[in-house]
This record gives C-alpha cells, sequence and structure tokens, in this order.
C-alpha cells in the first residue's frame, strides 16, 4: 500500500514540474510576467527549440548562437525621443539679421570651432560709431575681400558669400579669418588722425576674452607710411589692412616682442626729428619694433602689391644716418 501511494505521490510530482512554466496553457491563458527588459524582450520560453532574445536567436538545446536577427529601423516624426524633435522645434530669433544661415543652424555650421553657451549673434568683427563712420569703416573692410559681407544694425559682420574656397588673396585671408575667428574685433572712430591697435576694449581696460582688440581707425587718413618711391600717400583700405594685421596676431597670440633692426625712413619723421640744412638738428633713431615691422612686411606689403601699390619703405638700421636723408 505504501508503495502505490509513493508511486502515485512521484507521478504528481512529475506532471507538476512539466507543466510548471506555464501552468495557465490549459485554460487558454497567457499571464503577464515579470522581466528584466519589462517586457519589451521574451525572457519566458515554451519548449521551442529556436527563441529570440533581442537580436540573437538562441538554441535553448544546446545553448549557443543559432543567428542574428537583422532589423530595418525607420525614423521618422512619429518615432523620434520628443527630447530630440524639440531641439529643431524653434528657428533661431535672430536669424533674420542673418540670411545667409539656415535658421536652424548651429555655430555658424561650425560646432568644431566654435561654441554657443549663450545663444547671442556671433561677435567677431564689430563697427561701432554713428552710422556715417560705420559706413565708411565697412566699406573699406569690404573693399579688402571678395567675400560678401554684410553688417547688421549693431555694427556686427558677418561673411554672406564667400569669394573663393582656396587660394584666396592676403587682403581676403585677413578680413574672412578674422570675421570668422573667436575673437572680437572692434572698429571705433580713431580720436586722433592716427591708427592704432590695442588689446583693450573701448574704455581703456584689459579685456575679459584674452585676444580680443580695438581698432582707432580713421577712414580719412591717406597720408601715411611712405613707399619705396618716397610717395606718402596711402588709400585708407590699406591702412585699415595694417591695423587688422596686428589684430589678428593679438588674436593668434604671435606677436613678437622687442626691437627689429628696421628703423623709421626719415621721411616718415616729423620736420622736427629730421636733419635740417644749415641746422643743428639731427635725425632721430626711430627704431621699429619686431610687431610693426612684422605687419609692414608680411601685411601691408603683400597687400599693396596685390592692388598694384608699391611696397612700403622698409629702412635697416644699418642704414640709419644722422646727418643725412636715408
Amino acid at each position: 500500500m505504501r508503495r502505490v501511494i509513493l508511486f502515485f505521490l512521484c507521478t504528481i510530482a512529475t506532471t507538476h514540474l512539466a507543466f510548471s512554466q506555464n501552468p495557465f496553457e490549459e485554460f487558454n491563458y497567457q499571464p503577464k510576467m515579470g522581466t528584466l527588459s519589462k517586457g519589451k524582450y521574451i525572457e519566458h520560453f515554451d519548449n521551442d527549440s529556436i527563441v529570440r532574445i533581442g537580436s540573437v536567436l538562441f538554441n535553448t538545446y544546446n545553448h549557443q548562437i543559432s543567428a542574428f536577427a537583422v532589423e530595418d529601423t525607420l525614423y521618422s516624426e512619429a518615432t523620434l525621443d520628443p527630447t530630440v524633435m524639440s531641439r529643431w522645434m524653434n528657428p533661431d530669433p535672430l536669424s533674420d539679421e542673418f540670411p545667409d544661415k539656415s535658421p536652424y543652424n548651429f555655430v555658424n555650421n561650425n560646432p568644431i570651432r566654435y561654441v554657443d553657451p549663450l545663444g547671442l549673434a556671433p561677435e567677431d568683427v564689430i563697427i561701432q560709431g554713428d552710422k556715417e563712420f560705420r559706413d565708411a569703416a565697412f566699406a573699406n573692410l569690404q573693399s579688402l575681400t571678395d567675400s560678401q559681407l554684410a553688417m547688421d544694425k549693431n555694427g556686427n559682420v558677418t561673411i554672406v558669400e564667400s569669394g573663393c574656397n582656396s587660394g584666396c588673396n592676403e587682403g581676403q585671408n585677413l578680413v574672412d579669418g578674422l570675421v570668422s575667428s573667436d575673437k572680437v574685433v572692434t572698429i571705433v572712430n580713431s580720436p586722433d588722425d592716427k591708427n592704432h591697435t590695442i588689446p583693450f576694449d573701448q574704455e581703456g581696460a584689459v579685456t575679459t576674452n584674452e585676444g580680443d582688440s580695438t581698432v582707432e581707425f580713421n577712414p580719412n587718413n591717406t597720408n601715411s607710411g611712405v613707399d619705396v618711391s618716397g610717395n606718402k600717400n596711402r588709400p585708407s583700405e590699406i591702412g585699415l589692412a595694417h591695423e587688422l594685421g596686428h589684430s589678428r596676431d593679438i588674436a593668434n597670440g604671435t606677436e613678437p616682442i622687442g626691437a627689429s633692426n628696421f628703423v623709421t625712413p626719415f621721411k616718415d619723421l616729423p620736420d622736427s626729428e629730421r636733419f635740417q640744412q644749415g641746422s643743428f638738428i639731427n635725425n632721430t633713431l626711430r627704431q621699429l619694433t619686431k610687431r610693426e615691422a612684422k605687419i609692414r612686411n608680411s601685411v601691408e606689403n603683400p597687400i599693396r602689391r596685390e592692388r598694384g601699390l608699391k611696397a612700403r619703405k622698409m629702412v635697416k638700421l644699418k642704414n640709419f644716418r644722422y646727418e643725412s636723408k636715408y
């Protein structure tokens, strides 16, 4: 009798184990089960030999991967994450000031060079002052490059269309490079008749962003810098290019320091500092700084040449004379 009871108990236990994977199957009911993937992938399997786990086809008998499932994914507005979609919900509210750029662009389509933590308008070359000065300074700036420039109501200068993609001339490389730079160049009306470039803001305090500069420019100054023929007439845009050369060195941190082996030419000295026949006035030795000599040689003279103008005169220190012209 005990053997019979033991036999029935073993039979019942075996039957229970065989159907324990899905005890509701006999009632044609598929219950919801808690899974690690929250139902995204099948984690409970019947007796099929091949089951799919994510993108893997797994053999439950030999515990080997049989194949990989390949899915075609089509992304649309309906399937994208809402947080991704919201990035392009609205155009840039400043887009009307920059017609050359898409209203949906980010950092002028150049995320390698620029960042935009505040969402403000780009400020690379800014012309400040009254309308007459801003228009005159912008005309001089435009004359240096073949690219089409634009200036908004706040004086911010941008490139509407590039004049060339490679082999650009000296003036275009200079202007376009500064407009596209992440450093700010502010052009203001000169307080005197001369042009100056300083690594300071308009109030005279050191700028918070190292590499920024202010150009004090006089559009009416056309008599500065004697050329190799002794002529001191110089177009105003050449004077602006000279100062922008200093701004580029300030932005790049490539301004040399110290005195050069060049001096101010005789004709560039004021009358009170030049040798005068029959007087006791000797020439004043004015040695050029390296930063000034560099700009005259590598910026101003190349731009003069490409415009068909004679080069600015460069006098070496060894040619200086106290009591004669040099």
